[in-house]
C-alpha cells in the first residue's frame, strides 16, 4: 500500500493515523472541518525509499536494496532524514495512500505542521520519524468526505453586536457590530494556494457584514424595548494580520428616533433677562446635528448629514418664537432683536441664537424698532416784568390777563431693514402715527409750526420731528 507525497513514494509504507475534528464557533455553528494526519515513517539504512543516497523511488514495485557498510549506517539514515525534510518542505502537495487493489486513492493537500525524529541510536535499524499534517478536506474514493458541510476555511470566528446609551436626554444610542475570523491555508488539488489565510478570513467576515444591519439588534428586551429607533452615521473600520491569518471589520451606527422628522437631532436652551425698567429679553440658542442616512444593506449613502441638518433647521426655525414664549411665559414681540446662525457643512451641524423681547409691536409698518417721544409746552401766564430803580426786592410783575399758546412736539425714530444686495428699503409713512398725537385745542385752533423728516435708505434710519401750536 504505497504512501506518496508530491509523487514521491515512501517505502516501507508508513503507518498513517487520521483524526477528524470540526471547527466550531462558540455557539456550536460548524465553520469547517480539519483532518490531522500522523505519518509514522521507519528508516532502514539499506533498503526503502528514499534510499541511502536520499533519492526517492518513482517506479512500480519496490526499489532494490542498498549496499551499506556498517560504518555507513548513520550516513544513510541522515540522508534519508534530510530527504524527508526536503520533501515535506513544500506545503500543500498531494498526499495519497494507494490501495493495492488499484482502487481510488485516499488523497488530501495538507499543511505540514512539523517533523519529529526521536532521540536514539540512529546507526541502528529501524529509526522512527513522524510527520504531522493538517488538511481541510479529504478525498475518499474520489469523493470529498462530509461534502455537505459548508467549509468557510476559517478556524475561528466571532460575530458580536452591542448597543449602549449615549445621551438619556436625547435618546441616542451607539450600535456596534464586530465580525472577525482566523483563516486557514487551503490548497487546491494541484497544490496551488488560491488565497492566503487572511484572505479566507476576509471572505467569511465580508459575508457576515454583507448580511446588513439587523433591526433586532437595536432592541434590548426589558432595557430598550422601543422598536422605533433608526440607524444613522454608518462608520466602518477593518484590520488584518497576514501572519496570524486574521481579519476583522467593526461597524458603528448612531441610533435615534427622528419621530417622523428629518434625520437630525437638536439641543436648545432658553434664557430670560429682565431690566430694571421692566423690559424682558428672551434668548433661545441651540445646535442641530445632522445624521447621515445609509441603506442598511448596501451601505449606499441616501442623504448626507448636511442635507438632514438643513431639513431640520427649516422645520425648527419657524418654531423659535413659539418656543421662547412658551418657556418664558411671556408674550414677545415677533420681530427678532438679533439673530446669529452658524453652519458647518462638513460636520453637518447648524448653530443658532435668536433674541426677542416684550417691547410692544411697532406702530410703523416694517419697522424693526421704533421710538416715539412727546414733549408738551403748556399755556403759561403773560405778564409785564418791570424793573424798578433802587428796588431791592426785585422787579414789578404785572399780570396782563392773558395766556401763551400751547405746543406739542412729537419725535419719531425708526430702524428699517438696511439696504443690502437683495433689499432696498422703502421710506416709512408716519402720517397715521402722528394723527393720533394731534392736540385738540379749546377753540380747535391747531397749527403746524414745524415738520421735519430725515431718511437714510442705506442704513435704514428714519426720524421725524413735528411741532403743533394750539390754544
Amino acid at each position: 500500500m504505497p504512501v506518496i507525497y508530491n509523487s514521491k513514494k515512501i517505502i516501507p509504507a508508513p503507518f498513517v493515523s487520521i483524526n477528524k475534528s470540526y471547527d466550531l464557533a462558540e455557539d456550536g455553528t460548524v465553520l469547517g472541518k480539519t483532518y490531522l494526519l500522523e505519518v509514522k515513517i521507519k528508516f532502514l539504512a539499506w533498503m526503502g525509499s528514499p534510499n541511502a543516497a536520499g533519492t526517492f523511488w518513482d517506479q512500480s514495485g519496490y526499489p532494490p536494496d542498498d549496499t551499506v557498510a556498517p560504518d555507513g549506517l548513520l550516513r544513510s539514515i541522515l540522508r534519508k532524514q534530510d530527504a524527508i525534510r526536503k520533501l515535506f518542505a513544500d506545503q500543500g502537495k498531494v498526499f495519497e495512500i494507494q490501495p493495492l487493489d488499484g482502487s481510488a486513492s485516499l488523497k488530501c493537500n495538507p499543511r505540514v505542521l512539523r517533523i519529529e525524529v526521536p532521540d536514539g541510536h540512529w546507526a541502528a535499524n529501524p529509526v522512527d520519524c513522524t510527520v504531522f499534517l493538517e488538511a481541510t478536506s479529504l478525498l475518499i474514493n474520489d469523493e470529498e468526505d462530509d461534502a455537505d458541510i459548508e467549509d468557510y476555511k476559517v478556524s475561528k470566528a466571532s460575530d458580536e453586536w452591542g448597543i449602549e446609551i449615549l445621551d438619556e436626554k436625547l435618546n441616542t444610542y451607539r450600535l456596534t457590530h464586530t465580525a472577525s475570523a482566523v483563516g486557514k491555508r487551503f490548497y487546491e488539488s494541484d497544490g496551488s494556494e488560491p488565497q492566503t489565510a487572511w484572505e479566507n478570513a476576509r471572505d467569511y467576515v465580508l459575508f457576515k457584514v454583507g448580511l446588513g444591519l439587523r433591526a433586532s439588534r437595536m432592541v434590548a428586551p426589558d432595557v430598550l424595548d422601543t422598536d422605533t429607533l433608526q440607524a444613522f452615521n454608518y462608520l466602518r473600520n477593518q484590520s488584518l494580520n497576514e501572519l496570524t491569518g486574521s481579519f476583522s471589520v467593526s461597524e458603528t451606527w448612531l441610533c435615534y428616533d427622528p419621530q417622523g422628522g428629518a434625520a437630525a437631532y437638536e439641543e436648545f436652551q432658553v434664557s430670560a433677562r429682565t431690566s430694571v425698567e421692566g423690559r424682558t429679553s428672551v434668548a433661545i440658542s441651540g445646535n442641530i446635528t445632522g445624521l447621515a442616512k445609509h441603506d442598511n444593506t448596501t451601505r449606499v449613502l441616501q442623504s448626507s448629514r448636511w442635507v438632514n441638518a438643513s431639513a431640520k433647521w427649516a422645520a425648527v426655525s419657524p418654531l423659535l418664537l413659539t418656543r421662547a414664549q412658551t418657556i418664558s411665559g411671556l408674550t414677545l414681540n415677533p420681530t427678532v432683536l438679533s439673530t446669529e446662525v452658524g453652519s458647518n457643512e462638513t460636520g453637518g451641524t447648524i448653530s443658532y441664537s435668536h433674541e426677542y423681547d416684550n417691547r410692544p409691536t411697532a406702530s410703523i409698518a416694517g419697522a424693526i424698532s421704533e421710538h416715539i417721544s412727546q414733549d408738551d409746552d403748556n399755556a403759561s401766564d403773560v405778564f409785564a416784568n418791570i424793573p424798578v430803580l433802587q428796588q431791592p426786592i426785585g422787579p414789578v410783575l404785572q399780570d396782563i390777563g392773558s395766556k401763551t399758546a400751547k405746543r406739542r412736539t412729537i419725535s419719531i425714530t425708526a430702524q428699517m431693514l438696511a439696504m443690502t444686495m437683495s433689499h432696498t428699503p422703502t421710506r416709512p409713512s408716519t402720517t397715521a402715527v402722528l394723527a393720533s398725537f394731534i392736540p385738540t385745542g379749546t377753540n380747535s385752533r391747531v397749527l403746524v409750526e414745524r415738520d421735519q423728516e430725515h431718511w437714510d435708505k442705506y442704513s435704514g434710519q428714519y426720524s421725524r420731528n413735528t411741532t403743533w401750536i394750539y390754544t
